[in-house]
């Protein structure tokens, strides 16, 4: 027997798969497929049809026909049980017989029908012999498979034995003291995703690019270490040389100026009086830094700070509100410590969580608000660095505990906006420093009254408004200017900026004492507290 072909397709001739066991083109296989739906007739019980030259031997498979080609002189018994064996091997490799899972599973059936059919003859080989060839393992494959996991194993150790050489430098650290006390930044970490702040948008990048970037923290004295000495090149301002032939730029610039003032670019006002004699007294923390460059401290300093985050409503309503808080301490004297720092027990807000550092004895702060180390033979660093000894957090959804709020006023009168901004001081004990309000403003106003300073920026379309101090004395103001009209959210939102030597946390130093020789002795010490907003926004 020859058997030119082994072939699946549906009753009306579409060729669903097709397998050639000898020399022929596919446009005459093709052409011998597409004639066989012709050539079987219908309410016949046979099995086989003929041509001239080729035999169709062929079974029905549900709703598709599989069938062999062979020569007219082919054994039709023996054609007869080759289709027999691939009509089994069908089911076995396609248990759901449809035109989808045929060409799903192609080259599986192909793979079966060269096990039965080799060169057009049939292979003496059973079923289950047929299923044993597919599934036999290859030897290299296996053994590349065996290298793999190997290498996987290998990983996966050297990966443990790292973690492990971590794991005992973490702990040799911590017993040799080399890292009693981390950064800032690592030991916010303890209060996990709490203290991370949302993106800006655009609009608030940009606008808080006019917004003073001076730290929180005043300038220290500089001491005998890198990150102190860095610290103190970045919060000081830059002093500068005078220098000859920079008179030709002053010159220059001021044409510029002069030039840009002529164009409506930059606006010439005149300030109030109340401006000026505000601007001759050093009202604000960084105008006292600036008298003081060396502000004085004690061997054994502390910086209470706080870092204000709010989001509140144009209507008056607060959306929220977050305050984290630092105690950060300073030694300069090494026969400064072991320290026992006693702290105020005044009550502090409602929910109001504190957090010690892992090498302070929690117990004791928590009865007796004391910070003290638990193992007394490794004393606090003595270095000049920056060691925060205790954190705190307060979420508060109380409108009345906000320091600040500003109230926006618009009005349409005919072509024009008139706008009314007023400031009003929430807590009466505060007094806010630097206070500056970032008003987006389309076009440029007129103003029409003023506390404090103002300025416009015509590209970025920010109206500034600034207070040196608000206090008791000054616990509103406002500022009133008219626009060409225009829509009252466009005036929205407005960023608020400002510093205070008040705190929401009733805390503070009220001695330290310095443990020698089993004995607690007091010494001096000094200590500033300092108010910072983050992000503070009307919306």
């Amino acid at each position: 027997m020859v058997v030119l072909a082994a072939a699946i397709c549906t009753k009306k001739g579409k060729v669903l798969l097709s397998r050639q066991f000898v020399s022929i083109t596919r446009g005459r296989i093709e052409g011998l497929l597409s004639v066989f739906p012709k050539l079987m007739g219908t309410g016949k019980q046979h099995t086989f049809v003929e041509t001239e030259n080729i035999r169709y031997v062929y079974q029905p498979i549900e709703n598709l026909i599989l069938l062999i080609l062979t020569t007219k002189s082919s054994n039709i018994l023996e054609d007869m049980e080759t289709l027999r064996i691939l009509a089994q091997l069908v089911p076995e490799y396609c248990p759901k017989i449809s035109e989808s899972e045929i060409e799903k599973r192609g080259f599986d059936l192909i793979f079966a029908f060269d096990e039965v059919i080799a060169l057009g003859y049939k292979e003496k080989a059973s079923l289950s012999q047929i299923k044993t060839y597919l599934s036999m393992e290859s030897f290299n494959e296996k053994r590349f498979q065996e290298i793999q996991e190997e290498k996987e194993r290998l990983a996966k150790e050297k990966m443990a034995e790292k973690m492990r050489q971590i794991e005992i430098a973490k702990e040799e650290a911590e017993r040799t003291g080399a890292q009693l006390f981390g950064s800032r930044g690592v030991f916010r970490g303890g209060f996990g995703n709490d203290t991370e702040e949302t993106g800006p948008t655009n609009y608030t990048m940009e606008m808080e690019k006019h917004i003073s970037t001076d730290p929180p923290m005043i300038t220290t004295r500089a001491y005998n270490n890198t990150n102190t000495n860095m610290q103190k090149s970045q919060n000081q301002p830059e002093k500068k040389i005078p220098s000859k032939g920079m008179k030709l730029v002053v010159q220059k610039q001021s044409n510029i100026l002069a030039a840009l003032k002529d164009e409506g670019e930059i606006e010439e006002f005149e300030k109030p009086q109340i401006q000026q004699q505000q601007e001759n007294e050093p009202n604000t923390l960084e105008q006292e830094q600036q008298n003081q460059p060396d502000f004085p401290r004690k061997d054994v300093h502390f910086d209470v700070y706080e870092i204000l985050t709010a989001t509140l409503s144009k209507d008056g309503g607060l959306q929220n509100m977050e305050v984290s808080g630092s105690l950060d301490l300073f030694i300069t004297n090494k026969d400064k410590t072991p320290l026992v720092i006693k702290l105020s027990k005044e009550k502090n807000p409602e929910k109001m969580i504190f957090r010690t550092h892992p090498h302070i004895n929690k117990n004791l702060f928590q009865s007796e608000n004391t910070l003290v180390l638990k193992d007394n033979s490794k004393p606090f660093p003595a270095n000049g660095s920056q060691i925060p000894v205790l954190k705190w957090k307060w979420d508060n959804s109380d409108f009345t505990k906000i320091p600040l709020f500003l109230n926006c006023w618009p009005t349409n009168s005919g072509d024009t906006t008139s706008v009314n901004v007023e400031y009003s001081l929430e807590q009466k004990s505060f007094e806010l420093h630097d206070v500056v309000a970032l008003i987006p403003v389309p076009q440029s106003p007129v103003i029409e009254e003023v506390v404090g300073n103002y300025s416009y920026d015509h590209k970025q379309k920010i109206l500034t408004w600034e207070i040196p101090l608000i206090d008791s004395s000054n616990q509103s103001g406002t500022i009133e200017f008219t626009i060409p009209k225009c829509n009252h959210s466009s005036l929205f939102p407005i960023l608020l900026k400002f510093k205070s030597p008040n705190i929401y946390a009733n805390l503070s130093v009220d001695s330290v004492l310095v443990v020698k020789d089993e004995e607690q002795n007091p010494t001096e010490f000094s200590q500033r507290q300092l108010l910072s907003t983050s992000s503070f926004s009307i919306n």
